[in-house]
């Protein structure tokens, strides 16, 4: 008897709120709107969220025939670069990056590890299958000589979905991939008292050496990931034509590394880039 009681209470309730607001379905509506704008606003005073908008992208290079092919040709260089609803949001986007998973098919790695001169261990991941479920598809063999692509993952070290993606795609292109792994990362031990410094390329010349030493009429190519670009371009700037590389591509790459460094990092990702390095250094 009294859950029927509280169950016509309950409707009763219901149909009061529904009326309400079909009676001040106006400043309802405003009431709501003005509560979403105050919320937004206070998330992005504490995270950081982005303004919104967007700009045009710009080619920043010297002028030449293939520039100006490109701004003639290109279509995506001439619209400003909006993508589509939620992927707008750059928090989203770096923490789809860093949890979702890598669909159907797994990357079969064979590890090096490299002692540098000063005694440090960097670490050599050459793709070398894919496993898809229970099918596997190797790649490409020894006696061959493909074209080497060298991985830079990100300076945290982790391999995210778009590394194994690009992992991926090359061996299905015929290419030969692998992965390097700074000092401490990827579960390379670190054996020195320091670890690879933001953009210090001593460890990758070295690398380099030891790949080209290996395949020593294979092409030899190379490609970053976000903050791991750094690496990559000041690797390109030292070495300049003695690179061996025969060319080079950065994704997202920082540009403007001290102000990337001097600009508040918010609490959150501060505490977990803090973490997960405590955690590979305790390792």
């Amino acid at each position: 008897m009294w859950g029927s009681v509280i169950f016509l209470l309950l409707c009763l309730l219901l149909f009061i709120a529904i009326l309400l607001l079909s009676c001040f379905r106006d400043r309802t509506t405003a009431a709501l709107g003005h509560l979403a704008w105050r919320i937004r606003r206070r998330l992005r005073f504490w995270l950081y969220l982005p303004q919104g908008g967007s700009e045009r992208p710009q080619l920043i290079c010297k002028p030449s025939t293939l520039a100006h092919y490109l701004l003639q040709h290109c279509g995506s260089l001439g619209r400003p670069c909006t993508p589509d609803w939620p992927w707008l949001d750059p928090h989203l986007q770096t923490l789809c990056s860093l949890v979702w998973p890598l669909a159907d098919n797994e990357i079969d790695f064979a590890r090096d590890h490299l002692q540098l001169r000063d005694g440090g261990i960097v670490a050599l991941d050459w793709a070398v299958g894919i496993t898809i479920r229970n099918w596997k598809a190797t790649g490409p063999s020894s006696s061959s000589s493909p074209p080497v692509l060298i991985i830079i993952p990100n300076s945290w070290g982790r391999l995210t979905p778009h590394v194994l993606g690009l992992c991926r795609l090359a061996l299905e292109q015929g290419f030969y991939p692998v992965v390097f792994h700074r000092r401490g990362q990827g579960g390379c031990p670190l054996v020195t008292p320091s670890v690879q410094q933001f953009g210090d390329p001593s460890d990758l010349m070295e690398a380099v050496s030891y790949i080209r030493f290996r395949h020593p009429s294979a092409a030899l190519l190379a490609v970053s990931e976000g903050s791991g670009s750094g690496l990559l371009l000041s690797y390109l700037g030292e070495c300049g034509s003695s690179s061996y590389l025969t060319c080079a591509a950065c994704i997202s790459p920082v540009f403007r590394g001290q102000q990337w460094f001097e600009s508040p990092l918010p609490w959150l990702y501060r505490w977990a880039l803090l973490l997960y390095q405590k955690l590979n250094l305790c390792r």
